[in-house]
Order: C-alpha cells, then structure tokens, then sequence
C-alpha cells in the first residue's frame, strides 16, 4: 500500500489559522491571544531559508509585545524535512525548551459513516454553543469562547456534534485546506467512552467535506490512545513536529 503524502505546515496552518500573522523573515509568526500553542507558535514558511537564526530576534519581539512568550515549531528527525541542527542548537542556547512533540498522521478521505444507538449526528458550518461547551468542556483551563470561536471560524470547516436528546455526548472538526481536510476538536464526554463515539465522530469527520481526497490530524505522541485510534482507523504517521518555548 501506497504511504499518503504528508500535508506540510503551511496546509496544517491553512486549517487552524491565527487570529492575527506576521511574516518576520522566512517565519510566519501566528497570534491567537495565547489560546493554543497552534495558533501562537510560528513557523518557517521555507525550510531551507537562510536567515531563520537571524530573524528570531524580531519573532521575539513580536511576541513579546503581545505579552507573550515566544514558542516556535519546527520538524524532528523524524519528519521527511528535518528542521537544521544548526538552528536547533541556535534555540536552545537562546533558552529554548521542547514543550510538545507532535505526530501529524494522515490517509484518504472515507464516506462510510457507522452508527451509535441512541445517538445522532448534527453537522454545522459553524461552532454553535452546544459545540463550543462539549468541546471547551474538556480543556484544562479557563477559555473565552469568543477568542476560540474567531479563531475556529478562520476557515472553512464543518462542526459535527453527536447528541442523545440536547445533550453533547462529544465533538469533532473537519476544516478544508485544498484537497486536505484536517480533523481535530474530538472530545468524547468522559461518561460516554467505550461506546465507539470516537470512531464514529471520527468517520463522520472524513466523511464531512466530498470535495477532499486526503485527511490529516495531529496528535502529541504521549497520547498513546488517541494514536492508537487513529491507527486503527487507518491513519498512518507523516510528519513529526516539535514546539519551542523560551
């Protein structure tokens, strides 16, 4: 079998774009009022472009006037691009730590959506409010929805919430970037697992836009059973990325 082709960050970007960017450089800085390291991190519009250790000094300052610390992505070994490790050991010895590492896994598009009993399926083009709390419910921190909803609505995206009656039993988004659909937001309330709600959003997600050929999603690599869904649902691992903070 054929490995899918990886969708590349600017696709990934293109899926969850920031509120406000900046280009510094060969780095496209992203400014989302500190909601995700996504939509706060920037990254190297041209991987082989000279002068990325040289700009770092004005993506600093860019988020610093934001009141923000400076978080940069760049790809592993592991990634069919790898970022230099010239500008990698530039990082750290300007104080930057490894935060989060990231999968970015990817396969064709499916159009078989299976069933869950005693449950439904509602697709919007929007994040409704029954959405945005199923999917915000499950965040660690305090989040203001109006900052996560300008920023989901960057693009182009269908929202797709299982229901049983009013209730959210868990959510996902399928956001369009060329011939890529790119999944993420799947939260399964903690009362509703085991029941299959994960693939079925899942699939549902794939399903979402008949326009795309190939879908992609991220994952940080602790989150073994989340890697493992996907895995089993035919995902196959593309690219790898890091976060940097300072």
């Amino acid at each position: 079998m054929t490995a899918p082709p990886r969708p590349g960050p600017c696709i990934e970007v293109a899926t969850w774009v920031p509120l406000r960017t900046a280009q510094v450089g060969p780095w496209r800085v992203g400014l989302s009022e500190g909601f995700t390291r996504r939509g706060n991190s920037a990254h190297l519009t041209d991987p082989d472009a000279d002068g990325a250790v040289a700009a770092l000094d004005g993506v600093e300052e860019r988020y610093e006037a934001a009141g923000q610390r400076a978080i940069v992505r760049l790809a592993t070994p592991r990634s069919p691009e790898p970022a230099p490790p010239g500008l990698v050991a530039s990082l750290a010895a300007r104080g930057y730590r490894t935060v989060s590492t990231t999968a970015v896994l990817a396969r064709t598009v499916d159009t078989v959506v299976p069933r869950v009993d005693g449950a439904r399926l509602d697709l919007a083009e929007t994040p409704g409010d029954a959405w945005l709390a199923g999917w915000l419910g499950t965040k660690a921190v305090h989040t203001d929805r109006g900052v996560a909803r300008r920023l989901l609505t960057g693009s182009q995206a269908v929202y797709v919430t299982a229901l049983e009656g009013n209730r959210v039993l868990g959510t996902i988004r399928a956001a369009r970037a060329g011939h890529w659909v790119g999944l993420s937001c799947l939260t399964v309330a903690a009362s509703e697992r085991r029941r299959g709600l994960g693939t079925w959003l899942t699939r549902a997600a794939l399903a979402a836009d008949p326009e795309a050929s190939h879908a992609f999603l991220q994952v940080e690599v602790h989150h073994t059973g989340a890697l493992a869904l996907y895995r089993g649902l035919g995902f196959v691992e593309v690219d790898e990325y890091c976060y940097y903070e300072r």
